[in-house]
């Protein structure tokens, strides 16, 4: 039985490589015709900068391939065996259905563990510098454009209660902002102090400001408002760091996406989409098995030189279904219609059981005609 796990899982591997590498560099190729144009023309960044940005999209084309690349292997290796009457052979010297496909099976919850530490981990990355890579072809055509506008920003510093800044414009170039608003909290999230200004400047000695509104609310009687032409503030803030920009779910791996949760819990804000994509992060990775399970009982109840493009076509739309599914089980998850764990493993659950359903059916092939 060694000699025929290791035939099977050495053909799946050698198709699964080259259909990883063939449909990634089909999906590059589609992707950069679909916007090279744009990109040189229009937003006139340079060549280097665009390789870049394609480069760093590599990652996430490869995540969302595998599963796929994966299903199809294992059809083509079951295929080709089914061509070459290896598959009833097998099943004439008495070797289940199940037995033939375990070797795969261990290939596809493998290739779910490697998928899941390969989504948190590098996808997270390499989605940070393509997003950074775009911000700067972006910012190529608007080089002058230094005014960045409705900034927030929340400074969690030792020593000091939470503050949440509101900055209406910031220019980068001459260190000013117009339209400041800052709001001290409590750590029970009671407002302590707010604090508006007109306009400000940073400067050595610290945030000189314009036109300055003070209120201080304590927690007993009326709150006490102060005001004045002119106030320098010693804030430890300066104006790059108001300008550091806030991680999309995408771009953060699942410790960083816990405490981003933990953070907006703590403030009272609405935590659903980070509990959403957290509880995703270990379901996702495994469509790869799960894909897997439901392709194989198909390749090995059929032995017709005909039947492996009729078997991946199926494959195909039974994978387009998956996806459809989880796709709307995570929207109704994101919406708080359903809790976040069932919306991140409804489709594994429900593909699940369709499969093994399949599976225990799976039959010895018939003779080929």
């Amino acid at each position: 039985m060694r000699v025929l796990d290791r035939y099977v899982l050495k053909s799946f591997l050698v198709f699964f490589l080259v259909a990883l590498v063939i449909t990634t560099l089909l999906f590059l190729v589609v992707s950069v015709l679909d916007s090279l144009g744009f990109l040189l023309i229009k937003q006139k960044a340079p060549l280097s900068l665009i390789v870049l940005y394609y480069l760093f999209q590599v990652p996430q084309t490869i995540y969302l391939i595998i599963p796929m690349a994966a299903l199809f292997s294992a059809l083509i290796t079951l295929g080709v065996m089914a061509q070459r009457s290896e598959l009833v052979a097998a099943f004439a010297a008495g070797i289940s259905g199940f037995r033939i496909a375990l070797p795969l099976l261990v290939a596809g919850f493998l290739l779910s563990v490697a998928m899941f530490f390969f989504g948190d981990l590098f996808v997270p990355l390499s989605n940070s510098q393509a997003r950074q890579i775009e911000r700067r072809i972006k910012g190529k055509r608007e080089r002058k454009a230094v005014r960045e506008s409705r900034i927030w920003y929340v400074s969690e510093r030792k020593h000091q209660p939470p503050r949440f800044y509101r900055i209406l414009r910031l220019d980068r170039e001459k260190q000013m902002v117009e339209g400041f608003q800052l709001y001290e909290v409590s750590k029970g999230f009671r407002l302590l102090k707010s604090v508006e200004a007109a306009r400000g400047r940073y400067t050595e000695a610290g945030w000189e400001f314009e036109d300055v509104t003070t209120r201080e609310f304590p927690p007993e009687g009326p709150p006490t408002i102060t005001s004045a032409a002119a106030q320098t503030l010693a804030l430890k803030e300066k104006p790059q760091d108001l300008l550091v920009i806030q991680l999309l779910p995408e771009e953060m791996n699942s410790w960083q996406l816990s405490r981003q949760a933990r953070n907006a819990l703590h403030y009272g804000l609405d935590v659903t989409e980070y509990q959403v994509e957290l509880a995703s992060r270990p379901a996702l990775p495994f469509s790869c098995l799960i894909l897997m399970l439901l392709g194989i009982p198909r390749a090995l109840q059929s032995s017709r030189t005909s039947s492996l493009a009729r078997n991946l076509l199926l494959a195909a739309l039974s994978g387009f279904g998956y996806y459809v599914v989880v796709a709307e089980a995570l929207a109704l998850g994101r919406g708080g219609i359903i809790p976040p764990a069932l919306a991140a493993w409804a489709g594994n659950v429900i593909f699940f059981l369709v499969a093994v359903q399949l599976l225990r059916r799976t039959s010895a092939p018939t003779a080929p005609a």
